[in-house]
């Protein structure tokens, strides 16, 4: 039971190490494919969410802060 424990220990902390050393790099300023007119809607929808996000966390501020008894 002990060896078996130990040998588990011994293959998850070789994992761990080996998916530490990988990196990659990228280059922006090097595109592979073309930006496709479908995938506007990915960054116009993190644009408008942000915004909102944003929005959102003043006005529950306000909210909050307007509740009798705070």
């Amino acid at each position: 039971m002990l060896r078996n424990v130990f040998l588990l220990l011994v293959l998850i902390t070789g994992v761990y190490t080996q998916a530490q050393d990988k990196t990659f790099v990228v280059s922006v300023n090097k595109p592979i494919a073309p930006i496709q007119s479908t995938m506007w809607g990915v960054f116009l929808r993190t644009l408008i969410l942000a915004q909102m996000e944003a929005f959102m966390l003043k006005w529950l501020k306000t909210v909050l802060s307007s509740l009798p008894g705070r």
